[in-house]
């Protein structure tokens, strides 16, 4: 059974790039997502892979001519490494904020008898992100998400977007952080880290190992001149909602209202005979 009625007019023609989806717990779905009607855009640094979370570190090439002779040189160059490396970390990573998403598997089919490939049928993001399936699935349309953060973010930083790619060769992660010589030597030390983020920034941020590779991640990049969060309204760009089998009943009564406001159907998870089904729509 495809969902919803207005999600495709029929499954065979269903575009499986035009979605994305959002897992989160019922406490952050209701009130503050589509209670608001707003999308929150949180720090990379919260995010729940180590390689994100934690702090990067940044190597500068040596110089050709060697390390300074005497102790004031040495002491300068020991300054210059410290602050080059900390306006690194915070012109590259601090003030990232992130949207993360799921996408259909790429090797979804229409002639698929169940859900496991869809974006709203991953059992790994309800059991990791949707609150053991007690919480909610939020289905985007891409495009309109993207018009929506470009309109309201773009003034307020620089904007990445696309899916993520995984690898376990660590070979460009230590490339990524490798600062030259030849790019210190200039005098706007950040507008010089800002040319280096950009080169690399697939690499610092559309990047993850292999263990992330059946999330299928698509996610938005906003970097700005702050670590506050951004938030980006859902108004045109949400499409449906799906919530998890083992969601309670008790809370459709504040659900169902917010989806009529928006417009957008519903419609509740469900196993049968080990197998992901969305039968049972609510709105």
């Amino acid at each position: 059974m495809a969902f919803p009625d207005n999600f495709t007019a029929e499954r065979r023609e269903l575009d499986v790039s035009k979605y994305v989806y959002h897992y989160t717990s019922r406490d952050v779905a209701i009130p503050h997502i589509l209670g608001t009607r707003k999308l929150k855009l949180g720090a990379l640094r919260q995010t729940n892979d180590p390689r994100e979370s934690k702090s990067w570190s940044f190597g500068i090439s040596a110089r050709e001519s060697g390390p300074p002779q005497s102790q004031a040189g040495r002491l300068a160059e020991i300054e210059r490494f410290v602050k080059v490396v900390d306006t690194a970390t915070r012109v590259i990573q601090g003030n990232c904020k992130v949207l993360c998403t799921t996408m259909d598997d790429p090797e979804y089919s229409p002639t698929d008898m169940h859900e496991f490939r869809r974006g709203f049928g991953h059992s790994r993001m309800w059991a990791q992100y949707g609150e053991a399936h007690k919480g909610v699935c939020l289905i985007f349309n891409r495009q309109l998400l993207h018009e929506a953060i470009e309109h309201e973010l773009a003034a307020r930083g620089t904007i990445y977007h696309g899916p993520v790619e995984y690898s376990d060769d660590v070979g460009k992660q230590l490339l990524a952080r490798a600062l030259t010589e030849d790019e210190l030597v200039q005098s706007d030390l950040e507008n010089v880290l800002r040319g280096h983020r950009h080169r690399h920034y697939r690499t610092f941020f559309f990047a993850k190992s292999n263990d992330w590779s059946q999330e299928f991640e698509y996610r938005w990049v906003v970097i700005g001149q702050d670590d506050e969060p951004e938030f980006v309204s859902i108004d045109r760009a949400i499409a449906g909602v799906v919530v998890g089998c083992d969601f309670a009943r008790v809370y459709l009564p504040s659900l169902i209202p917010l989806c009529k406001s928006l417009g957008i159907p519903g419609a509740k998870m469900s196993w049968e005979d080990g197998i992901p089904l969305l039968p049972e729509r609510f709105v």
